[in-house]
């Protein structure tokens, strides 16, 4: 009877463990929430609002965060990015209003938690400016965001870090004061990733459509892009590889009896690398697309299989990383001093020697005003030499950094556009009885090594 005691009283300790395990997760994730709320006070942000509705199994909490100063917020993104933002974005976003909704099971790890994020209200100055000019608009904007017009939901694993979600459809139409109407559509846009939200160490975008339309009595002009897919994987700012594609992008203008412009471009693909894990850092960049077919006010051009390889590569990682970082802060100051230093940045780093490889930049059938130019292929190679004295030579003449330089240049252009390439060249005269001609196109291989500079093998300059 003693040992029978003994088994109900540990049984009931185990079912009122299981049966207090909700109240404690809650009560964990409670505390973990409430300090990172309490950390986001000194990043700018405020807790506005805060609600909760507790059930037994279940959590629900609303809050609304407000962007009062966005010049700290703006600091604690460079955490993750050190992409430089311009002087006017503190305007563009202080102020923002950003709903949150978010639930979670009281069982711990149980379930993703759900988050709903939407802003409720725009920038101050920007809301201002959209008042002052078209009070109407502003009302429907207030109106458009109170009813959560634009929101992303997120399902979050917070153990594994694997996240997905979409973007609520938006279908607007509206008429603006002048009597324009404005069309916004975007359908279909989903994601998922893997790390934290604000900085995910894999994200995969997916998008059916965007469409952007104005138009009047007067003229019309849509943007339209159709199937979009982003993919990213980032190790650090420095190592990452980012690739896109746009089945279509369509951009048309039409104006009351004048010609109809618009520009038409199918399969366009962008790949971007970045590695500085191995002993010396590199850079790849590749674009493409299968069709370019615009019409201009005076220019009508078709071009097919248009493609762009290149790679930088035996680059010093110090030097990269100093060059990077300028550049990055040129995009929010033009002084004389960054110039300057960016100036000196890329001479350090060619000092230290680099590879750049134009691996394939070609074009299959160009189409201008009607007249088949037909098409091109290029590719090069380029070396320069490490050489600590680059610097000083380059303050003597900029010239001397030719001592440094081999290339290899090789290239199939057509006819006709050689010809419009040479029209107005000085070396015109003198590179015509270099090139390789064939039926259609000319070949052209430039070499420059130790000195010595070579056209389809027979030297121009040098030994």
């Amino acid at each position: 009877m003693l040992k029978n005691k003994k088994i109900i009283i540990f049984l009931l300790i185990i079912i009122a463990i299981v049966a207090m395990i909700p109240i404690i997760g809650n009560t964990l994730v409670k505390e973990t929430l409430d300090k990172k709320l309490q950390n986001l006070e000194s990043k700018g942000i405020k807790v506005t609002k805060s609600d909760e509705d507790v059930s037994y199994l279940e959590t629900s909490r609303h809050y609304e965060f407000l962007l009062q100063d966005s010049e700290k917020f703006l600091h604690y993104l460079q955490k993750y990015s050190d992409k430089q933002l311009p002087p006017y974005t503190n305007a563009l976003i202080n102020g923002t209003l950003l709903g949150v909704d978010l639930k979670y099971s009281n069982i711990p790890f149980s379930k993703a938690v759900s988050l709903d994020i939407y802003p409720l209200a725009l920038a101050d100055e920007l809301m201002q400016d959209i008042r002052v000019n078209d009070s109407e608009f502003s009302k429907y904007i207030e109106q458009f965001l109170f009813q959560k017009g634009l929101l992303y939901h997120i399902d979050y694993e917070i153990v594994s870090k694997v996240f997905s979600g979409y973007l609520k459809d938006v279908n607007e139409n509206y008429t603006l004061k002048n009597h324009s109407q404005a069309v916004l559509t975007i359908k279909g846009t989903t994601f998922n990733g893997n790390g934290d939200l604000i900085a995910p160490s894999s994200l995969h975008v997916n998008s059916q459509k965007v469409h952007i339309e104005f138009f009047n009595l007067e003229e019309e002009m849509s943007i339209d892009l159709d199937t979009f897919s982003f993919s990213s994987s980032f190790e650090n700012q420095t190592t990452y590889v980012s690739s896109s594609l746009l089945e279509s992008l369509k951009i048309n203008l039409k104006i009351k009896n004048k010609k109809t412009q618009n520009i038409n471009i199918s399969k366009i693909y962008m790949n971007i690398s970045s590695n500085t894990q191995n002993e010396k850092a590199e850079i790849n960049t590749k674009l493409s697309f299968e069709n370019f077919d615009t019409q201009l006010k005076n220019l009508d051009i078709n071009a097919t299989d248009f493609n762009y390889d290149v790679a930088v590569s035996e680059m010093d990682k110090i030097e990269f990383e100093k060059l990077r970082i300028l550049v990055s802060k040129a995009k929010s100051s033009n002084s004389v001093d960054i110039n300057k230093e960016i100036t000196d940045a890329v001479i350090d780093l060619l000092a230290k020697g680099l590879r750049l490889n134009v691996i394939d930049f070609s074009a299959k059938k160009i189409i201008i005003n009607n007249e088949n130019v037909n098409g091109f292929v290029i590719s090069s190679e380029l070396e320069v030499k490490e050489d600590k004295h680059l610097a000083g030579k380059m303050m003597f003449t900029p010239l001397l950094i030719l001592g440094n330089i081999d290339f290899d240049f090789k290239s199939k252009i057509s006819k006709k556009i050689l010809e419009v390439l040479m029209a107005n060249s000085p070396l015109s005269f003198s590179i015509d009885k270099y090139i390789k001609t064939t039926k259609d196109e000319l070949e052209l291989d430039v070499s420059y090594k130790q000195g010595s500079l070579k056209i389809n093998g027979k030297t121009l300059l040098g030994r």
